[in-house]
């Protein structure tokens, strides 16, 4: 599902990734990683869509992989059989997304959530990540470590509001890499 986001704004101007190979659809707005070790090749970095990343060990171990591989939100569609092509990820900027609670369903804020909490890439039930949702700390029974993190609530988000407004910050922004 795409296109449910908002980029309200970048705090500095978005970042040309290559997305190499054809393998998954990565649509405007999907959060995305950046694969170092694209079919066995580790000089080959590439974009990847947050549900490319591997819930074989467990939803909090793929969060805390993801965050620490996070570029940002994608700006551009990149298509299934294209090949080698460069495409604008938002690197630190300000954002909208619909909030899930632990087990991947969305979910409405409960009571107001304060500015400054924790975010994480959204979990479906199975453990995939999902390319197009959040998890605020502490809501829906979902608990963001700081390990897990890749942004905060910017603004507070009101009882009953399903879309945080985050701040992201990709690995480059934030020297991770």
């Amino acid at each position: 599902m795409a296109n449910v986001m908002n980029v309200l704004f970048d705090f500095i101007p978005p970042r040309a990734f290559t997305v190499k190979g054809s393998a998954e659809l990565i649509e405007v707005g999907d959060l995305v990683f950046l694969d170092g070790t694209f079919q066995g090749n580790t000089a080959q970095d590439t974009v990847r869509p947050a549900s490319a990343g591997s819930a074989t060990q467990g939803a909090a171990t793929a969060k805390r992989m993801f965050a620490d591989q996070f570029a940002g939100v994608s700006r551009q569609r990149h298509d299934l059989n294209s090949f080698d092509t460069e495409r604008l990820v938002s690197v630190d900027a300000e954002v909208e997304y619909i909030m899930v609670n632990s087990t991947g369903a969305d979910t409405t804020a409960t009571a107001d959530i304060i500015p400054g909490t924790r975010v994480a890439a959204g979990v479906a039930s199975g453990g995939a990540l999902i390319d197009d949702r959040i998890q605020v700390d502490g809501h829906g029974s979902a608990s963001v470590p700081a390990n897990e993190a890749i942004g905060f609530v910017s603004r507070t988000i009101k009882n009953g509001a399903r879309t945080a407004r985050v701040h992201i910050r990709g690995i480059h922004v934030m020297d991770r890499t």
